[in-house]
């Protein structure tokens, strides 16, 4: 039985004056004319809404979260401190700040030790045929304002590569930025890296979306002590305005030839995927008495989803890799280094009220060492997954709601000296009860449970039992 108290408050603000545009999402505020704020703890002092813990302030345009938030409902303006958030529902704009100062009417603010992001422009109209990604840019800052349609950042940096280590960044006293149209940085200097490369008093930098062209990527020339000299080449070939792929060779003079082939398209509507495979013809590793120990060895992997009609989404995520050493001897990533297993899963499901059903093909394989076959390998082919969260059954008097879990499908272990038989069957049930306790402001939550599994062969000591 599990138990928790929570303490939560909330309630509609008018807004007068402003118009109504359609919801931002099911369950918001219905148009400008109304704000929604939530808070652990709330007090009103005349216009002002003091908001402590966990609070939230949400309108059809923004929507912002901090550990404590003052609102006032004559001028719009509100104030978050403590892991502030602010994002533009529309535009998708999204800041985090210690501080952030907001004038709802106005849309202009002050956001205080910043970073965010931008998303690139919308893709074009979606239809079969037509690839609709956007890349973000990142900016980080002592401080930033927003005036109507811009933002001044100061003391701050510029990036459109993935945080918290950006190949390039942009870095300046001032920038003014213009979603979607453009960026102008100020005394800024141009870093690869931790090395900068050029300093420039006045730059522009486009944040317009601009069509893709196939072409030759740019050579990239390095030394490893492990792998030697290397040269790399590649292409990049925009096959249409559905699908693209990137070939990128490189050569290392003490190991041999890489391969790195990325494809990835969209098909349709609500459909796309992501194909990477990485491989290495390896010479060998050599030794001080002169002999070679070959690491090579092949990565492939493909995420993709689907939507298939009648509400059933298909999603797929799966990976392969030859072996443990390879993985080791050639990645770029210390993480991967260390990682010894590699998932897989796909599922076609379908969640409608309270209710999901999901159909599961998974794979999961860890490597116990770096000598060949040394794994396990957990198989789930397939797995059918029905559940239901919590539904309300009863609400006079003490209330009750009923949640449950179930699965059953199709698995399979296999390791060294030990696997089970190729289909052996697995089924789970877990019904869960809960109710609420309220007294004054303090709500106290019991649950119950039970849990029942049933498995087609078991182990007990060295024997089998079916």
């Amino acid at each position: 039985m599990f138990l928790w108290i929570l303490l939560s408050a909330s309630l509609a603000v008018p807004l007068a004056g402003q118009p109504r545009p359609q919801p931002a999402r099911p369950g918001a505020p219905l148009g400008r004319d109304e704000i929604e704020v939530e808070a652990v703890t709330q007090a009103k002092e005349g216009p002002w809404f003091r908001l402590r813990g966990r609070a939230r302030l949400e309108t059809t345009e923004v929507l912002l979260r901090a550990d404590e938030v003052d609102y006032n409902e004559d001028t719009g303006q509100a104030e978050g401190r403590g892991n502030a958030y602010l994002h533009r529902l529309a535009s998708g704009e999204e800041l985090w700040a210690e501080r952030v100062e907001y004038n709802l009417r106005q849309e202009t603010g002050k956001f205080y030790n910043v970073r965010g992001s931008v998303p690139a422009p919308a893709a074009v109209e979606v239809r079969p045929g037509v690839l609709t990604t956007t890349n973000p840019y990142y900016f980080e800052g002592r401080w930033a304002e927003r005036l109507k349609d811009r933002y001044i950042l100061h003391d701050g940096f510029l990036t459109n590569c993935r945080l918290p280590k950006p190949w390039w960044v942009l870095r300046g006293p001032k920038f003014d930025l213009i979603p979607n149209q453009r960026a102008l940085a100020y005394r800024s200097t141009f870093w690869v890296r931790k090395v900068p490369l050029f300093y420039t008093p006045y730059f522009y930098k486009s944040l317009k979306r601009l069509p893709r062209r196939s072409g030759l990527l740019t050579p990239n020339l390095g030394n490893s002590s492990r792998r030697g000299k290397m040269l790399g080449a590649g292409y990049y070939w925009a096959i249409n305005r559905s699908y693209d792929a990137m070939y990128r060779g490189q050569y290392f003079t003490q190991r041999g030839f890489a391969h790195h082939l990325d494809v990835r398209g969209k098909p349709r509507a609500g459909s796309d995927f992501n194909a990477i495979l990485y491989g290495v013809n390896d010479r060998g590793l050599k030794l001080e008495s002169g002999e070679r120990i070959k690491q090579g060895g092949v990565m492939m992997s493909f995420d993709g989803t689907a939507e298939l009609g009648g509400g059933f989404q298909a999603r797929a995520d799966v990976n392969y890799l030859s072996s443990l050493t390879f993985r080791q001897a050639f990645t770029e990533s210390f993480n991967e280094a260390v990682g010894s297993e590699v998932h897989s899963v796909g599922f076609v499901g379908r969640h409608w009220s309270t209710y999901g059903l999901d159909i599961v093909f998974q794979r999961l394989e860890n490597f116990q060492s770096l000598q060949p076959d040394d794994t396990i390998v957990i198989r789930k082919l397939p797995q059918v997954e029905f559940s239901s969260r919590d539904r309300q059954l009863w609400s006079r008097g003490l209330p009750v709601w009923v949640s449950f879990q179930s699965s059953a499908g199709l698995v399979r272990r296999k390791q060294p000296l030990f696997q089970t038989r190729q289909y052996l069957e697995r089924a789970d049930l877990e019904p869960r009860v809960m109710t609420a306790l309220r007294w004054k402001e303090f709500h106290l939550i019991p649950s119950f449970s039970l849990r029942e599994t049933h498995w087609g062969e078991s182990r007990a000591e060295d024997r089998i039992l079916g």
